[in-house]
């Protein structure tokens, strides 16, 4: 399988679950352009790499879903998609409410574009809060360097502007969506929206936890996508 990570942070964040699922699968954690020391780019979002792989399992953490859904707009099917902690539209719309407020986005691009170092301090401070863990991946979060104010406003461009719920509907792979019950970007709510959207999809709420399903709940995560995955044959 092939895990997607989000905005801000590297590939880091998929070690406690890729370590989980390495004795049974083979695991591919995909690093973004512009993240942990790799070029950044101008446009698109690597979906050269993700045709190497479309025989297998995507997995997108936040950001990471709209890469995949994006490359599945392309024309790209993966065997099947996950989205964890994701969203195919990440900010609210009139007629799409359960997710990230205009006004709050608004307010953290101001962030970046003033102190991308404070900002993303702050972001990884949403990321933890709501989890019973909160303080200690925080500072994980907090001590990862993070990319270059290009590719982190590339980030922002792609959340603010990007409505794939379209292709999540008409995408031919199976389809499952983990979230948060206390995820602070992403409503819990948003996952009654997205069934209605596509009601044969799999979903599954995680208690007691907010945005950093990876790093807070990587047992609870990997089995939910072992039992999706074998549920397909």
């Amino acid at each position: 399988m092939i895990l997607i990570h989000g905005f801000g942070f590297h590939s880091f964040v998929w070690e406690p679950v890729a370590t989980r699922l390495a004795a049974n699968y083979t695991v591919r954690q995909l690093t973004l352009s512009g993240y942990d020391g790799t070029p950044s780019r101008s446009n698109g979002w690597d979906s050269e790499q993700l045709a190497e792989y479309e025989d297998a399992h995507w997995v997108g953490w936040s950001m990471g879903g709209l890469v995949a859904l994006s490359a599945i707009e392309s024309g790209l099917c993966p065997r099947s998609l996950t989205l964890l902690a994701s969203l195919p539209c990440m900010v609210e719309h009139e007629d799409w409410p359960h997710a990230i407020g205009t006004s709050a986005f608004e307010d953290f691009r101001q962030r970046i574009q003033l102190d991308s170092e404070a900002a993303m301090r702050y972001f990884a401070a949403l990321v933890a809060h709501g989890d019973d863990q909160a303080q200690q991946i925080r500072n994980q979060l907090q001590a990862v360097p993070i990319p270059g104010r290009p590719t982190l406003e590339r980030g922002l461009d792609l959340l603010e502007h990007t409505d794939l719920r379209e292709t999540w509907i008409q995408c031919r792979a199976p389809q499952q969506c983990i979230l948060g019950e206390r995820d602070a970007l992403i409503p819990a709510d948003a996952g009654q929206t997205l069934r209605t959207l596509r009601p044969e999809a799999r979903f599954d709420l995680v208690p007691r936890s907010g945005h950093a399903l990876p790093l807070s709940e990587p047992d609870r995560c990997a089995e939910l996508m072992r039992t999706f995955w074998e549920s397909l044959g």
